[in-house]
């Protein structure tokens, strides 16, 4: 749809920033930055997490014991 718009990929970047930033999922937007180059390893650790009945408190309570 970019290119039929002829956008540029700096302005599809800056739209995209932008409507995460509408929806408040800004550090959504921010953890894909940096998880981008790994998404795939990503995205299976949180299906297995799934999986295996891990939930938000749980996790919590990993991230803090470490």
């Amino acid at each position: 749809m970019a290119i039929e718009l002829g956008l540029r990929e700096k302005q599809v970047d800056k739209f995209f920033r932008e409507f995460w930033k509408l929806k408040r999922q800004h550090r959504l937007y921010e953890l894909y930055q940096q998880i981008e180059p790994n998404l795939p390893s990503f995205l299976k650790l949180h299906k297995t997490l799934k999986e295996r009945g891990m939930n938000p408190n749980i996790v919590d309570g990993f991230a803090d014991a470490i």
